[in-house]
């Protein structure tokens, strides 16, 4: 089941009962990746407008992708960590506009260097194969401070007194946490969606600042045991 709210608004998709959507074998992990901090951070593609997120200090969901060209993400459960250069991921979640996966033997390796990373894996029977530079830190709180419209979809983002509340096909709230490159998002709520089937808890996200075509925008993405929402607004 997949509900479009609009370009650069944002994304929801999960599964319907009943209907496929992977092996049933997913796990969360509640030990952190070890030796790997000099890598942690934001990636992104300017090409493709696609970034992805890696800290080892999480207790779950260590790697993040989001392909906000293509409508694609990528949570990953768990993984280890080879040589303190390279992530394998173990268990997977991954979305885009008509699917929804999650697995435990789903896996992509993420494979870093100072500056850069490269992801490689085979996900929905199709390769993924992505390169990333190492970006910036996201913008302080004070800096994202504001209201924002999405000029095509309407979709309203609001960044006031560490909260997050967007208006657009569904009605989102969530408490943002600065955590090193990036904000974590909590106590996440979506109400008066459209689909009422969205409507509901999601138990992890991240927010973050990203720069693309001379831009910066607010990406976030957040996600439950059955939904994935994600999506970007311009902030300049």
């Amino acid at each position: 089941m997949k509900l479009q709210l609009g370009v650069s608004a944002l994304v929801l998709s999960s599964v319907l009962t009943g209907c496929g959507g992977g092996d049933g074998g997913t796990t969360t992990s509640t030990s952190s990746v070890s030796g790997f901090s000099k890598h942690n951070g934001i990636y992104v593609n300017t090409d493709d407008l696609a970034v992805m997120l890696i800290d080892s200090t999480r207790s779950a969901h260590n790697l993040i992708v989001g392909d906000f060209a293509g409508n694609s993400v990528y949570f990953t459960d768990s993984g280890t960590v080879e040589n303190n250069d390279t992530y394998k991921s173990k268990g997977l979640t991954y979305t885009d506009e008509s699917s929804f996966l999650s697995s435990s033997s789903l896996e992509l390796t993420a494979t870093f260097t100072d500056t850069t990373a490269t992801l490689n894996g085979t996900v929905n029977n199709k390769n993924v194969v992505y390169s990333f530079d190492k970006s910036s830190d996201s913008k302080s709180l004070d800096e994202i401070t504001g209201t924002y419209t999405d000029s095509d979809s309407g979709a309203v983002w609001t960044v006031d007194s560490g909260y997050l509340a967007i208006n657009g096909d569904c009605l989102i709230s969530a408490k943002l946490t600065r955590n090193g490159s990036y904000f974590n998002l909590t106590e996440i709520n979506a109400s008066n969606c459209n689909d009422s089937s969205f409507d509901g808890q999601y138990d992890d996200g991240v927010l973050m600042t990203i720069k693309y075509q001379d831009h910066d925008y607010l990406a976030g993405i957040m996600g439950n045991d059955e939904a994935i929402m994600w999506g970007r607004v311009a902030i300049n």
